[in-house]
């Protein structure tokens, strides 16, 4: 090579080049002191000028680079980070307490006077705290609860009008009074509520201008009975039977 040991002079080609490039190639992993060294130990057995001052070129510039920096050793890696601990489930609340069972009031009485329709609800020793009413146009409700229990007694189509503001609620040792103010005093209630007024409206306008005008008597009583009550049509019934009794009693007189 150019630097190396031949007495003969190396001509400068491609080649030589070529060689050289590789000979750099090769050292460049080496110590660059100690291959200055050894370059500068090989200009000296040069037979030219030019391999000479090549091998010393190299050899200066070897001395004046900066100390290779060693790289540097790799970090280990990371600790995968720690999982969050398990969310914590809220400590479950008491149960809901249960809905107080809701029942009718299956006996009570009323009556009424010229102001007055007063209701009459049979419950030992009913407090204010457990007794609850509320008063419309033409409706009325009235709770009593005790012992998780609720009965209840409500009318929504009242009979007549009354007066809210002078109803109100009487305790007594044995019942419940609620004394319903009509709005129109005087008026008589035919029921408690307007079932039978309305169903008498409506029985009037069809003897005057519907399907039972000029009915029979036998179509008539046959209609009363398919639109009665089950109370009604009992009375239907034994007025009925009372009727054949005295036929009979006098077809054998």
């Amino acid at each position: 090579t150019a630097c190396g040991g031949s007495r003969r002079p190396v001509p400068l080609t491609r080649t030589a080049v070529l060689t050289m490039a590789a000979f750099e190639q090769e050292i460049g992993n080496e110590e660059p002191k100690a291959v200055a060294a050894d370059l500068a130990a090989l200009a000296k057995l040069a037979r030219t000028a030019y391999a000479a001052a090549l091998c010393e070129g190299h050899a200066a510039r070897l001395r004046a680079a900066p100390p290779a920096t060693p790289a540097p050793a790799p970090s280990p890696p990371r600790a995968p980070a720690p999982a969050p601990p398990p969310a914590r489930a809220p400590a479950p609340g008491p149960p809901p307490a249960p809905a107080p069972a809701m029942e009718k009031f299956e006996t009570y009485s009323w009556d009424q006077t010229d102001k007055f329709v007063t209701l009459y609800v049979p419950v030992e020793g009913a407090t204010a705290a457990e007794t609850t009413h509320d008063v419309g146009d033409r409706s009325f409700a009235l709770a009593h609860a005790r012992a998780g229990k609720t009965r209840r007694l409500v009318v929504s189509n009242l009979c007549g009008p009354v007066d809210a503001a002078r109803s109100k609620l009487v305790l007594k040792r044995d019942r419940i009074q609620l004394r319903l103010a009509k709005a129109a005093p005087g008026d008589v209630w035919s029921a408690l509520d307007d079932t039978l007024d309305r169903r008498k409206a409506d029985r009037d306008a069809r003897l005057a201008h519907g399907d039972l005008k000029g009915a029979s008597t036998q179509q008539l009583l046959a209609d009363m009975y398919a639109n009665a009550s089950d109370e009604e049509r009992a009375s239907l019934l034994a007025a009925a039977a009372a009727g054949a009794d005295k036929r009979r009693g006098r077809a054998g007189a």
